[in-house]
């Protein structure tokens, strides 16, 4: 069961996507202070289409190679648009960030090319939890994430990591019986092989079997007036299986103009 919503705070520029077995989030670029804004909802919405094809298809892939095999399909995708269907595109057009979570039947994935919130709902000692983490990267002069189209633009992401980017990373532990948060802390590292590479994590053997969801947010979350990041990530992510998470969000923290700074999107997945 997995599912996925994106609401529009004045961008349009997110969007996420679910299916059998996985969840997937796109966080445009706004381009603030350019002169010509980038077109950022038609790359949102071309890596997350990608990157399902690929999830989505019965393989024999690894999880350890479907990063790359999501990176082919994408820099395919992007270069087919751009050269053959609107070559007005530009390579700045798919400065998004690509946020995926994936089960199978015995190993999970969560995948994250750029700032984003993930989740992971997980048992342990005979309680339930919520992992989650915020991911927030800087660099020398600029705030932009590390796109994963600087990979597919000759020496972009070279010079993305010439300058020093720093990887910040929130994370919360929720207990989900008594509502409160059991645990947090904040790490910051300088991180050129993340930033390049994208961040990781393959959920095996005892962590698998405690595992419950996995969540993806944008970092929209954080940008919402009178309520913390976190808590909007716990109510999406304990919302029953099955029940529509953009009315529910709505529900919650849409009440009125003002709310919202930014969209803001997310998925899930069960296992």
């Amino acid at each position: 069961m997995s599912n996925s919503f994106a609401i529009d705070g004045g961008h349009s520029q997110d969007y996420a996507t679910s299916g059998e077995g996985y969840a997937i989030v796109c966080d445009g670029s706004s381009g603030t202070g350019q002169k010509t804004p980038p077109r950022t909802e038609i790359g949102s919405l071309t890596l997350a289409n990608a990157a399902a094809e690929v999830l989505g298809e019965v393989t024999e892939t690894s999880l350890a190679e479907i990063v790359e095999a999501v990176e082919k399909r994408v820099k395919s995708a992007i270069g087919t648009l751009i050269q053959v269907v609107f070559k007005t595109l530009r390579p700045v057009d798919f400065a998004a960030t690509l946020l995926m979570a994936h089960i199978r039947q015995n190993e999970a994935l969560l995948h994250l090319q750029g700032d984003g919130i993930t989740v992971v709902r997980r048992k342990m000692r005979g309680k339930e939890y919520l992992v989650i983490r915020k991911y927030n990267w800087k660099r020398e002069g600029n705030s932009a994430p590390p796109y994963l189209f600087f990979k597919f633009v000759t020496g972009r992401m070279a010079k993305y990591l010439a300058g020093a980017p720093t990887l910040t990373v929130d994370t919360i532990w929720f207990d989900v019986e008594t509502e409160t948060v059991w645990r947090q802390g904040t790490k910051q590292v300088k991180d050129v092989e993340n930033a390049a590479n994208g961040i990781t994590t393959i959920i095996t053997g005892t962590a698998f079997d405690d595992l419950i969801a996995l969540g993806v947010f944008s970092d929209g979350l954080d940008a919402m007036n009178g309520v913390d990041w976190w808590q909007v990530a716990v109510a999406m992510m304990l919302a029953p299986e099955g029940c529509d998470l953009k009315g529910r969000f709505q529900r919650l923290y849409s009440p009125g103009p003002g709310t919202l700074d930014d969209d803001v999107s997310g998925a899930r997945v069960f296992r």
